[in-house]
């Protein structure tokens, strides 16, 4: 008995990409370059286009303004001795 064999025209799309469906592959790609833009924004790369993130003391300066007396704030130790 031989095996059944599909017909000529019909192939196996995994095996024409190296054997990774092509929906595989495309996710793959499409995360690498998300992963890349993230990169280039969080390292400023894109400030050219105006895009840039806020640097940790400017990322929320109204809070700073809004505090009432913040001399007064005082950490004490628990009774253990810990802070």
């Amino acid at each position: 008995m031989s095996a059944a064999r599909p017909p000529e025209g019909a192939q196996d799309r995994s095996a024409q990409h190296g054997g990774f469906p092509v929906s595989l592959r495309l996710v793959v790609i499409v995360l690498l370059v998300a992963n890349l833009g993230y990169y280039a924004w969080s390292h400023g790369a894109l400030a050219l286009f105006g895009t840039e993130p806020a640097r940790f003391s400017e990322r929320e300066p109204q809070r700073l303004e809004q505090q009432v007396r913040p001399q007064m704030l005082e950490i004490r130790k628990d009774a253990s001795g810990r802070l």
